[in-house]
């Protein structure tokens, strides 16, 4: 509070804006969780000037999934293309053998973010 005025910074739930599109990144989550092919999975927003630029998924696979990295990403988007919108589709996927966990227990975003974000700068 200042001057006796709340302001509003932001969403505390994780519904996004991208290329005009309101977009609820749970729906994607749930999406690539149906895929009987992925363990877990996280989808994060990338941002540039406070601006959303891109999704990004964070994937683990099961056991004996074998296809390489590229191999796998297209097979994911293609799956997905066929459950969700065009504009839904992460535009990256990246493999992991499991998601970072915060002290909570609950998928560490955060630092899925500063990864993603180092690596896009």
């Amino acid at each position: 509070m200042r001057d006796g005025l709340l302001y509003y910074v932001g969403r505390k739930d994780f519904q996004i804006k991208l290329n005009g599109y309101r977009i609820e990144v749970n729906d994607i989550e749930a999406n690539l969780q149906k895929l009987d092919y992925i363990s877990s999975n996280c989808v994060v927003p990338v941002k540039e000037n406070n601006k959303v630029i891109f999704l990004c998924a964070f994937v683990v696979l099961c056991d004996g999934q074998k296809e390489n990295d590229l191999k796998m990403s297209i097979r994911i988007k293609h799956d997905l293309a066929h459950k969700l919108p065009a504009y839904m589709v992460p535009k990256k996927i990246i493999f992991m053998d499991e998601l970072p966990l915060n002290i909570n227990g609950k998928i560490d975003r955060k630092m899925l973010l500063e990864g993603i974000n180092s690596d896009h700068k």
